[in-house]
């Protein structure tokens, strides 16, 4: 390389840098509880692209001061704890005193309370203002939901889930109204940042058909992100593994070392289900996956769960206790499982249900749900 061309080449990193730097914008964030009266320390996390960043202040008279800069607007959490709070419990998280908002680069964003981020007002920025937006529309149903959320939490703290049937069957109604608010905030605020948290918050389990659209409906200053990219991304892989399509052959091994291949069972209905021991939502389901396989593994059927376990004791363990006799995989790598890659698995549980013909026919089957899809293509026998 001659000596021009080095100069140039330093010019465009040194002409990148400067635009590197120039899109950042610096925020500060002032916080006022005067009714704290003991100390404690307030905490603050955001992503700035895919790095998390954590800063912490001591409040001091009920104040404290974060400054820093961000690209775009990032949603944003602010916690305030006591010092030395002693061991982390279950309560302890359901009680955390923390809430979410938005920091717009060039704002000076207030927080203003007694003595807790729960209850306090946070103002200052586009952002933020929106967010304060959605909140009224969304309060009626939120006001709804709320004691039928804490009634389930309770419930769930207590082991006791009598009473879950009956407060799912209110709570569904509910957040399709919800959805259907924030769906409508979303098409009227395409170049909103709230928008795009929205529409992000719903790409860990991509439901095509749903998704695509709102997707779509975002400005190109959004989709053109690096983020949004990686999102179309999964959304493309999705749509490659939706109904309809051909499920992706696979191989690997059981818990005996044995290799298993989706294709050895070409000929049956078969069930691919994800999920890992250390999964709550997953054990609360396997009860309902239990009972489709006593209905039908006498039929053309057959069931397979891809653990995204990385201990092969834990992993054992489950199939054993929750008594789930079928085909079970695993590389015990946790995410890092081809399989899960494959079928864009980014959270659990999440299952397929594959004809015969190797063709993709559902998809996220729940309780009664997969009994009721099989007895469509598996009906009984008279």
């Amino acid at each position: 390389m001659n000596n021009k061309s080095k100069i140039l080449l330093n010019a465009a990193f040194l002409l990148t840098g400067t635009v590197t730097m120039a899109q950042q914008q610096s925020f500060t964030i002032k916080g006022n509880f005067p009714g704290l009266k003991e100390e404690r320390k307030a905490f603050l996390e955001y992503f700035d692209g895919e790095n998390k960043v954590h800063h912490s202040s001591l409040i001091r008279n009920g104040k404290f001061e974060f400054k820093g800069a961000v690209e775009h607007p990032v949603k944003a959490t602010i916690e305030i704890k006591v010092l030395n709070p002693g061991p982390f419990d279950f309560k302890k998280y359901l009680t955390r005193d923390e809430k979410e908002f938005f920091i717009d680069g060039g704002a000076i964003i207030r927080i203003k309370g007694k003595d807790s981020i729960k209850t306090a007002a946070i103002t200052g920025g586009k952002t933020q203002t929106e967010l304060l937006e959605l909140g009224r529309l969304e309060a009626n149903v939120v006001a709804q939901m709320e004691p039928l959320i804490r009634e389930r939490l309770k419930r769930f703290e207590t082991k006791d889930t009598t009473g879950n049937a009956a407060s799912d069957a209110m709570l569904g109604p509910l957040g399709n109204q919800r959805r259907k608010i924030t769906d409508d905030f979303v098409r009227s605020h395409p170049k909103s940042w709230l928008s795009w948290d929205v529409v992000k918050n719903r790409s860990s389990i991509i439901d095509v058909k749903s998704f695509e659209p709102m997707f779509l409906l975002l400005d190109t200053s959004i989709r053109s992100t690096r983020e949004a990219k990686k999102i179309a991304d999964k959304l493309a892989l999705a749509k490659r593994i939706s109904v309809g399509e051909m499920a992706p052959d696979f191989a690997q091994t059981d818990t005996s070392g044995n290799m298993v291949r989706l294709s050895d069972f070409k000929g049956k209905y078969v069930f691919l289900d994800f999920w890992a021991s250390w999964c709550g939502p997953c054990r609360a389901e396997n009860p309902n996956v239990v009972k489709a396989w006593n209905a039908y593994k006498n039929r053309d059927f057959i069931i397979i769960s891809v653990s995204l376990d990385d201990k092969k004791s834990n992993w054992v363990k489950a199939i054993e206790k929750d008594g789930m006799p079928w085909v079970h995989v695993s590389n015990l790598q946790g995410w890092n499982n081809p399989v899960s890659k494959a079928y864009g698995v980014t959270a659990v549980p999440q299952n397929l249900l594959i004809s015969p013909e190797g063709k993709i026919i559902a998809r996220n089957l729940r309780g009664e749900h997969l009994s009721g899809e099989l007895e469509k293509f598996l009906p009984p026998v008279k």
